[in-house]
């Protein structure tokens, strides 16, 4: 075999394998963080990212919930992060951040920021600055609807 003839068939041969690997690799997906509530009487779940949103259920202590994403609000104890947790509705709740143990910090956990998880892309809903959700009032939430 002539070595031009060699080059052809390496060269060939490397971009099918490049093509397989390819189309044969899949994204890889960061894992489901669950929290734990560590509220001796229970973790409140209201439907924004404060105290002053109205009450939607709660989570009894050392209970574990998947995390769906995270935002900025209320400050509870120095900790102005709530984490949204699926737990199965329509309208997935929030819980302080300060008592849910994630396992560590929220930010760095692979856990989704919520302005790009969940609201960035919701018809008429008002935004500030840096693609944060605006409530009319406690208790109303995406998109006006009362989930008091």
């Amino acid at each position: 075999m002539s070595l031009r003839r060699w080059h052809r068939v390496v060269a060939a041969t490397l971009a099918a394998v490049g093509a397989v690997l390819t189309l044969t690799a899949a994204p890889a997906q960061a894992a489901t963080v669950y929290g734990t509530a560590k509220a001796p009487n229970g973790l409140t779940m209201r439907n924004g990212p404060g105290t002053g949103f109205g009450w939607v259920g709660s989570m009894a202590y050392n209970s574990k919930l998947p995390v769906l994403c995270y935002a900025i609000g209320e400050s509870v104890n120095g900790n102005s992060y709530w984490d949204v947790v699926d737990n199965g509705s329509q309208h997935p709740p929030y819980v302080s951040d300060y008592w849910l143990d994630t396992g560590g910090d929220v930010t760095t956990r692979g856990i989704p920021s919520c302005r790009t998880f969940m609201y960035d892309e919701t018809p008429g809903m008002a935004k500030q600055p840096g693609g944060l959700p605006v409530y009319d009032s406690p208790g109303a939430g995406p998109q006006g609807i009362s989930l008091t």
